[in-house]
């Protein structure tokens, strides 16, 4: 599943980040195939030492580099893309 997102997006495993709630599917998965991920742990369970992990959604963007909060827009008021970054479809 990663490999081929990947492939569609263009992009490396270090250019990409996966946030799951799953921690073997997600978490363990997206690490295997050499993702940054985010553990998303919405039930606050004990978070093993050196993962990142995430209570809700809203705190992805603040784990991230990249726009902000008050950061630059686009005129459609989106945030700019990362030089170099796509979408996946």
């Amino acid at each position: 599943m990663f490999r081929l997102a990947l492939a569609r997006a263009g992009c490396a495993p270090s250019e990409a980040v996966h946030v799951g709630d799953s921690w073997e599917a997600d978490y363990v998965g997206a690490t295997r195939a050499g993702l940054r991920a985010l553990w998303l742990n919405r039930h606050g369970r004990a978070v093993p030492a050196g993962v990142e992990s995430v209570a809700d959604l809203d705190q992805v963007l603040d784990r991230l580099d990249g726009p902000r909060a008050g950061g630059p827009v686009n005129r459609d008021g989106s945030a700019p893309r990362a030089r170099g970054a796509r979408a996946i479809r």
